[in-house]
């Protein structure tokens, strides 16, 4: 490459640089982007974990030895793990509507038990953690609540990403290990632009619904 043209590109990759540190270059919302500012805390909750350079390979090639890339759209972006493709990593990219912020809800999915991140995106590029908002109570979740005690099971609420929204749901334990109990409702949080409302709904396939 001619000295010159080295001079030119260089030095753009500078001015890229110090004006995305200084926040007056403007950052990309798009789930894709948001990944990469985002800490990889949530794939310590993955068998196979992310490499650096696997992070790269995902975002210039779409897969990597031990994940490939699944659902990317402007507000969605999700990993998914490789050979079986039974668990993910989904970041929904959320944005405030007086603001210029966004949240960032990123979780593991595919088993019964998940995790999940909120952070929080200024137009400067500043990060910081969020609350998830709490978690309903068990009785949203049937018309009529079951006696757990009687039943020898301990509930357990969890807050989890899905496509577009965040979704709470209750694992149950006894003293076999993790087992099932079906729910009449599903609790989910949608983004109001300012914060997740909640919304109770009667399950899918339950009395025809």
């Amino acid at each position: 490459m001619p000295r010159f043209i080295y001079s030119c590109v260089l030095c753009a990759v500078l001015l890229y640089a110090t004006a995305a540190a200084s926040g007056t270059w403007p950052l990309s919302h798009t789930a894709r982007d948001v990944f990469t500012r985002m800490p990889d805390t949530i794939f310590e909750n993955t068998p196979a974990g992310l490499a650096e350079d696997e992070k790269q390979d995902l975002l210039t090639k779409g897969s990597s030895e031990f994940w490939e890339v699944g659902m990317d759209t402007e507000s969605t972006w999700e990993l998914v793990a490789l050979p079986f493709r039974d668990i993910s990593v989904l970041l929904n990219v959320f944005h405030y509507s007086d603001v210029d912020a966004i949240v960032a809800a990123m979780g593991t999915r595919g088993s019964s038990v998940c995790t999940i991140e909120l952070w929080r995106e200024d137009e400067k590029g500043h990060i910081i953690p969020v609350e998830v908002p709490e978690s309903p109570e068990l009785k949203e979740f049937f018309q009529k609540q079951p006696d757990f005690a009687a039943l020898g099971l301990d509930p357990m609420v969890m807050m989890c990403v899905q496509p577009g929204r965040l979704e709470a749901n209750v694992v149950f334990w006894n003293n076999a290990g993790m087992t099932e109990l079906p729910v009449d409702n599903v609790v989910q949080y949608y983004w109001s632009g300012k914060k997740f409302e909640k919304v109770v709904a009667p399950r899918k396939g339950k009395d025809g619904v």
